[in-house]
């Protein structure tokens, strides 16, 4: 069947948990793309994941926005 893109999240995100040092957030471009208006972050590079043919750009999480 066709692949499902839900499930290719779940790989990535466990890649990248395993790539963050203690207590940093890591997340890919789509997640950075649905996040980047409630949340700072900065980029943190490229990652080389397994399973993956490219190397991934990542993004820290630093800290949700504040309102007001």
């Amino acid at each position: 069947g066709k692949p499902n893109p839900d499930m290719s999240l779940k790989p990535v995100a466990a890649r990248l948990g395993g790539e963050a040092k203690a207590g940093q957030i890591l997340v890919d471009r789509k997640v950075y793309a649905a996040i980047e208006s409630i949340a700072e972050t900065q980029p943190a590079g490229e990652f080389t994941l397994k399973g993956f043919n490219r190397p991934m750009v990542a993004f820290e999480v630093q800290a949700l926005k504040v309102e007001g």
